[in-house]
Formats: C-alpha cells, sequence, structure tokens
C-alpha cells in the first residue's frame, strides 16, 4: 500500500506551466553549513547566474525543508549515515514526513562508509522500496559496490528513473547504469585539472542521459573556495561540459532541461519543451 502523498510546500504557481529551459541544480545541501547560514545571499548568486531551480537531497531522512521560491527537496539517508540509523523504521520515518519530496535520496552504497555493507544495502532497499511505492525518482550516491547497486536497483526500482549523483566510476560501469535507467549527473569533478575518468565519461554518454548539478557546498569546481562551492557554480560544470561535447551552451541547456522531465524530477509541476 502506497504512503499516502502529503501537499507540497506552495513554493511556486502550479496553474503557470513553466515554458522555457532554465537551469537547475539537481543536487545542493542548501540545508547544511556554511550555506544554510547565508541561504539568501547564496540563492541570489544563483539566480543571478540563471539558476532556475534547486534540488536539496536528504541525507539524514527529511531535508531541511525552508520555504524559499524554486527550492524543491528529496527525502533520504546516506550510506555514511547508515549507521545512526540501524533500529529505525525508514517507513514510519518516511510516513511522518512534513513535505512531499520530488525524490528519494541521497540515498546507495559507499565503500568508505563507516556502516557495515549489509547494513548499508538493508537501509538502500528499503529506500528503494518506499520510491517504488510512491513513484519517486531516486538520486543515488554511488563510491565502489557497483554490481550490487546495479543489482538492487533492478530488483526493486527497474521502472523508475535513477539519477547517479556525481558518478565517479568509469565508463565501462557507466554503461550497466545506462542500460537500465540512469542519468549520469554531472558536477565539480568534471572541471578539476586531474580528472580522466570523469571526462570520458562525459563525452560518451548520450546528451539524452546527463544532468547537472554542483553538490555544493562539496566538490567546487576551479575558482571557488574549498568547502564553499554553491549552486552558481552550475554554469561552470555546464560549460566545461559543453566544451568536452563540443556543443552549444543553449543546446545543453534545452536538452537537460527536457532530461529533468525524462528524470521525473520536477513531477509536480508543469513543464513543457
Amino acid at each position: 500500500m502506497a504512503i499516502p502523498r502529503k501537499s507540497f510546500p506552495n513554493f511556486l504557481d502550479r496553474n503557470n506551466a513553466i515554458e522555457s529551459p532554465m537551469w537547475v541544480d539537481t543536487h545542493c545541501h542548501l540545508d547544511v553549513e556554511p550555506l544554510c547560514l547565508k541561504q539568501i545571499e547564496v540563492l541570489d548568486r544563483a539566480r543571478n547566474a540563471g539558476i532556475g531551480h534547486f534540488i536539496v537531497p536528504g541525507i539524514r531522512g527529511p531535508a531541511k525543508n525552508f520555504i524559499s521560491p524554486n527550492v524543491l527537496f528529496a527525502w533520504g539517508v546516506h550510506p555514511g549515515n547508515a549507521s545512526f540509523f540501524e533500529n529505525i523504521d525508514l517507513k514510519d520515518l518516511f510516513a511522518q514526513r512534513n513535505y512531499d519530496p520530488v525524490a528519494i535520496g541521497e540515498i546507495g552504497l559507499d565503500i568508505q562508509s563507516p556502516a557495515d555493507f549489509n547494513l548499508q544495502l538493508k537501509i538502500f532497499s528499503t529506500q528503494l522500496e518506499i520510491a517504488k511505492a510512491e513513484n519517486l525518482p531516486v538520486l543515488i550516491h554511488l563510491r565502489g559496490f557497483w554490481n550490487q547497486a546495479l543489482a538492487a536497483l533492478k530488483n526493486t526500482a527497474s521502472d523508475l528513473p535513477w539519477v547517479m549523483h556525481a558518478f565517479s566510476g568509469n565508463f565501462e560501469i557507466a554503461k550497466l547504469f545506462l542500460r537500465g535507467n540512469a542519468f549520469i549527473s554531472f558536477g565539480g569533478s568534471l572541471c578539476f585539472s586531474n580528472a580522466k575518468k570523469t571526462p570520458r565519461v562525459a563525452l560518451e554518454t548520450p546528451i539524452e542521459k546527463i544532468l547537472l548539478e554542483t553538490d555544493a557546498p562539496d566538490m567546487a569546481p576551479p575558482g571557488w573556495k574549498k568547502d564553499e562551492n554553491e549552486p552558481a557554480a552550475l554554469l561552470d560544470v555546464a560549460k566545461k561540459l559543453c566544451q568536452i561535447k563540443k556543443i552549444e551552451l543553449s543546446e545543453l541547456k534545452s536538452q537537460v532541461w527536457k532530461n529533468i522531465q525524462k528524470a521525473r524530477l520536477m513531477d509536480d509541476f508543469a513543464l513543457h519543451d
């Protein structure tokens, strides 16, 4: 039985369709320090840079949601926090949320997590069940455990969009997920001077399967202070991707906007080509 959906915070007027393509930071932690201490300035800088929407993932269940225009929220337990949720009923915790998430995430598996793999897998699988019950896309954090994660996604969430957040594997691994329901999301690591795997993945991934993010405040591209990355840096990522794929910024913007619709990250809104 599906968990009843609650009304989403009234950030936007859903009666007005969003007609024009816009940049969306599909993964930014606006609810953690230092960004949460200067939200108004951070959002103003992002909007001045042309970023139209922001998706804030949960890392300890609910995101610390706040009312701000065009900021949307996901819900999820990060694999690095799995140990804190060992004895918690995640489905019950999800039912107690006070907002309607646009996705379940940031969830997944991490070889560097202090949590035992079996516990990580249990928590990941439970959250995939929640996503399945709610018919929501999933924001996937993966570091290692590629085959195990792919098996879990195929087993429980084969018909849901998989957003591979800040994907760190090589293209051979990426292909395994792209054969499923995956979108590969690129962030600041694409811009690192020593990056090798990620630029090749960006080059080889079909543009119809690409999303953009900043993972702010982490993963700052060159020109931004470490741990002080912001959504405004999304354009740096976009420009680097255009350079790699030899396309115009306008083409990338239009296609990524369509991809966001396909990934159903903004299903509650009337989106048009």
